[in-house]
């Protein structure tokens, strides 16, 4: 829970904070977070490869993108106000679908320890 809740908080900064180099390295460590989760997962195949092109590759490409970028433009970082409450429903709904995919895996993983019936 603690991994999902994470990576929850660095995709909402990544995507939301206002300085691009906090974006940036909110990104990058939301991926080397997604690794640790595939670690979890038991497979370090994926892991390694989110880690290596998630992190490592993106992200260095993302740092040289914005060492480019002049110094006084913006990007609009700063959403409009029309489009702040659909940010928080679309959080919202996320947040729920992961919520109710949890309370599924956890009644199946119940219903797989009972011996099976026949009718």
């Amino acid at each position: 829970m603690l991994l999902a809740a994470g990576l929850l908080w660095l995709a909402w900064q990544a995507l939301f904070t206002p300085r691009r180099f906090s974006a940036v390295v909110n990104f990058m460590a939301f991926y080397l977070l997604m690794a640790l989760v595939w670690v979890r997962l038991d497979a370090p195949d994926i892991a390694l490869a989110e880690a290596a092109i998630g992190a490592g590759v993106t992200g260095a490409l993302l740092l040289t993108a914005l060492g480019r970028l002049p110094a006084g433009t913006s990007a609009g970082a700063d959403p409009r106000r029309w489009q702040r409450p659909l940010q928080y429903l679309a959080m919202g709904g996320t947040g729920l679908a992961v919520i109710w995919l949890a309370w599924v895996a956890a009644r199946n993983r119940k219903s797989a320890g009972r011996p099976a019936t026949r009718a």
